[in-house]
């Protein structure tokens, strides 16, 4: 059996706020993602998916338990893994381009502007390498930040609902053109959304949490055949229907908690 690239070993967080009591966000959660699997995590709102992703970036210690990442224990802050968030967070002072060359500059990679519009060009924002946060359409912020986090080229991404803000006919367009871009890189992918169509469209499997403190429930395998159809038509699918009828009730319940 393969070692997987992502693992999670009994962990469990608990924050300790100042004249608050604890709070365990998380609790006794082991997966792993195996190299070039896209595993999406669903759950209730507050039951420590986010949180997990920040365990395995190294941006926050586990109460319990460990991450790992190669192999290798996940200690401090990882250069070879990237993570995408709701939000593009693109720094307004710098162009599309200086954007993307960021990640690039830090790690003081020579022929980083050749890299950067490289990658401006599979996102489809050539014509825009110039243009500020301001001149862009969010859908289009968001390509930037697709083109930021592929070209340091790490070997893990993380990403935390990275289409979630976006209106519906621009994620549709987003989730493509990131299925796209992943089929020719294969990276290792462990995703988070409240979008299940989106989980079924993107992954590989699909780990349901339960709610607060968030524990595995269930692992759903996503047998649908790669490349993918277009989200539109994978929706009508009879075998869609039944993956989607069967994440939804296991994760009714754990919804109906907050009622």
């Amino acid at each position: 059996m393969a070692k997987p690239k992502i693992r999670l070993a009994n962990i469990g967080i608990t924050f300790r706020p100042r004249q608050r009591e604890p709070v365990v966000a998380v609790q006794n959660i082991s997966l792993s993602v195996e190299e070039g699997s896209i595993v999406t995590v669903v759950g209730p709102s507050g039951c420590g998916k986010s949180t997990i992703l920040n365990a395995v970036s190294g941006l926050l210690t586990p109460s319990t338990g460990h991450a790992e990442v190669d192999g290798k224990r996940v200690d401090g802050i990882r250069h070879d893994v990237g993570y995408m968030f709701a939000r593009d967070g693109m720094m307004p002072w710098r162009t599309a381009l200086g954007n993307v060359e960021f990640g690039l500059e830090v790690r003081k990679i020579a022929n980083r502007r050749d890299i950067a519009r490289d990658w401006l060009r599979k996102v489809g924002l050539e014509k825009f390498e110039g243009h500020y946060r301001h001149e862009l359409s969010q859908g289009m912020r968001q390509r930037v930040a697709v083109a930021r986090t592929f070209a340091i080229d790490p070997d893990v991404l993380l990403m935390d609902e990275p289409f979630g803000a976006l209106d519906s006919q621009t994620r549709l367009l987003l989730q493509e053109l990131f299925l796209s871009v992943w089929e020719s890189t294969r990276k290792t992918v462990l995703f988070v959304t409240h979008d299940l169509h989106e989980a079924i469209f993107l992954s590989d499997i699909v780990i349901v949490f339960t709610n607060r403190p968030g524990r595995v429930k269930s692992v759903i395998p996503i047998d649908l055949p790669r490349p993918r159809l277009p989200p539109a038509e994978l929706a009508t699918a009879s075998e869609f229907r039944d993956i989607y009828a069967r994440i939804w009730g296991e994760l009714r319940d754990e919804v109906r908690v907050f009622e």
